[in-house]
């Protein structure tokens, strides 16, 4: 016989949770129930995982291979220079993961000294584990630099600004809009009568559709699904503000689309393997694709200069991807090449991460970035 005691240590706490907030409010809004998920202050994936990494649940493009950040880091150096080299600038990741991106970037652009020590580097990380490991790799650096940890963008104080999001939006909780027989109605997560999550469309009374663009109302077949996501809009208007207003650039990359489209995008991964989004609440990373239209449209174009969305492979290949992978493998035995090699393959061809995976740019118009031809 099993001991009962054995058995409460496998209780999932957020599905305790989900389930009572449903049965006393109600059907949650997915946005709702990807932000519990996610972000629950005890039991949200982001806040208690460890989500990276082959022992994790996903790997992202600076696990894949060093020469991403590094290029990335000299992307900035570039625009620092066209910011008219400011003495003083915030280095800003949203999202820094185990700080392998951050290590990369610091550790390329080191050796130009009148860039380095202008940074003051800040993380926007929510998870106490995942900044144990940021600290740990930026102390292998050793070199000085001012690092804070930051729960949101708001934190950060004001100055000129160097941000990059990468594999960031993805994760932000989104609303999904389905076509029915009714017309377009938003979709819950709700109970069945055996206990288990279900998806219910509802329309409510003071229901609107202004968040879908006309071309997406107009030409959708019943059962299109359409997806919103407001903290990416918000955050993107932060973002542009902060440029305006104090000057800078940033670099978002994520997975995604590059004009508004309709599909049930969401999706959750548990040891590097797609499962049902309610199989393991809180255990399981959940995100979906990235609307790049939707996050360009929010940005202050009159303002600043933005270019893209394009492919990561298109980008990463002009920045040099191909010649730093050379140049690295020269010095490594032949396995290592080898297994470099198949690393860049992997973040620009365009049957693997090259195309699925966009890069956008932005900057104050001041000065004006150049990379993209």
């Amino acid at each position: 016989m099993v001991n009962p005691i054995f058995l409460i240590s496998f209780v999932n706490e957020i599905e305790l949770i989900l389930k009572e907030r449903i049965r006393t409010k109600g059907p949650l809004p997915v946005s709702e129930f990807m932000e519990l998920v996610q972000m629950h202050p005890t039991h949200g994936y982001y806040r208690k995982s460890k989500p990276l990494g082959a022992s994790g649940d996903f790997i992202t493009a600076p696990e894949i291979s060093q020469v991403f950040g590094e290029l990335i880091g000299l992307w900035l150096a570039v625009m620092w220079e066209q910011l008219g080299r400011p003495q003083e600038v915030n280095l800003i990741e949203l999202g820094p993961g185990r700080g392998t991106m951050m290590a990369d970037m610091l550790r390329a652009t080191r050796s130009i000294p009148n860039f380095f020590n202008t940074l003051s580097v800040h993380l926007v990380e929510s998870n106490k584990h995942l900044r144990i490991e940021q600290k740990k790799a930026l102390e292998k650096l050793e070199t000085k630099i001012s690092v804070q940890w930051h729960d949101t963008l708001n934190f950060i104080p004001p100055g000129p600004t160097l941000l990059v999001a990468n594999e960031f939006f993805d994760a932000l909780p989104i609303e999904q809009y389905v076509l029915c027989e009714g017309g377009w109605q938003l979709r819950y997560v709700d109970l069945s009568d055996t206990e288990t999550f279900i998806f219910v469309e509802k329309k409510l009374k003071h229901f609107s559709v202004e968040p879908i663009p006309e071309s997406i109302r107009i030409n959708s077949e019943l059962g299109s699904v359409f997806e919103v996501c407001p903290e990416a809009t918000s955050l993107a208007k932060s973002i542009s503000k902060r440029l305006v207003s104090e000057g800078g650039a940033a670099i978002i990359i994520d997975y995604g689309h590059n004009k508004h489209s309709v599909g049930n995008t969401l999706q959750a991964v548990k040891q590097h393997e797609y499962c049902n989004v309610f199989d393991y609440p809180g255990e399981c990373d959940l995100s979906s694709h990235v609307d790049f239209l939707a996050l360009t449209e929010a940005l202050n174009t009159s303002e600043l200069t933005v270019h893209g969305p394009v492919f990561q492979g298109t980008f990463l290949k002009d920045l040099g991807i191909l010649e730093r992978t050379e140049q690295l493998a020269k010095s490594m035995s032949k396995e290592q090449a080898l297994e470099l090699r198949k690393s860049t393959r992997r973040l620009i061809a365009s049957t693997q991460m090259g195309e699925l995976f966009k890069v956008l740019t932005l900057n104050s118009k001041s000065k004006q970035a150049t990379i993209f031809n």
